[in-house]
C-alpha cells in the first residue's frame, strides 16, 4: 500500500482457489497482481483491462483458469511489462492489439495455454522473455534479437 492505496497483491503459490472477482477494478493503483501457482478457476475477468497502473500481471500455474483473453486487457497494456498465463487452459486468439498496447512488455509468458495467434515478432522493442514452448496454435517467428541469444549449435 502507498497513501491508503492499495499497489500490489502477491498470493503467489498459496492454493488460493475461486475466481478473480471483476472489483479488482477499482483498485485503480495497484500495479502488481501474482496470484499464480494457484488454485484459479473460471475465466478472466474484462475489468482486467481497467487497471490502469497494472505493471506486472502473473496468472501461470492456474491449470482450471480458463476462457479467453478479454479484449479490454490486450488493448490496456499502457504500463504492463510482465504477462504470464502459462500453465492456464485460456484459449482464444492472443491479438496484435496486445503487443501495440503494451510498449513495456519485457516478459511474455503463454507456454502450455490453448491461445492462437501470431507471436508478436520485432513489434515489441523491449521483450528480452517469450515462453511459447507446448502451445502449438501460435505461429509466426521469434523476434531475432531473441533467436540471437541461444544461437544454434
Amino acid at each position: 500500500c502507498e497513501a491508503g492505496e492499495v499497489t500490489s497483491i502477491d498470493l503467489g503459490g498459496g492454493g488460493l482457489g475461486g475466481s478473480l472477482p471483476p472489483q479488482l477494478a477499482s483498485l485503480t493503483s495497484l500495479r502488481t497482481l501474482n496470484i499464480d501457482e494457484s488454485r484459479l478457476s473460471g475465466t478472466l475477468p474484462a475489468e482486467l483491462g481497467k487497471l490502469p497502473q497494472l505493471e506486472t500481471l502473473l496468472l501461470g500455474g492456474n491449470p482450471a483458469l480458463s476462457g479467453t483473453l478479454p479484449a479490454s486487457l490486450q488493448s490496456a497494456g499502457g504500463l504492463l511489462s510482465v504477462l504470464d498465463f502459462s500453465g492456464s487452459r485460456l484459449s482464444g486468439t492472443l491479438s496484435g492489439a496486445l503487443i501495440r498496447a503494451s510498449p513495456r512488455l519485457d516478459r511474455l509468458q503463454l507456454d502450455h495455454t490453448r491461445l492462437s495467434g501470431t507471436l508478436p515478432g520485432e513489434r515489441s522493442p523491449l521483450l528480452r522473455y517469450l515462453f511459447v514452448h507446448s502451445c502449438p496454435a501460435l505461429s509466426g517467428t521469434v523476434p531475432a534479437r531473441l533467436a540471437e541469444l541461444f544461437p544454434r549449435q
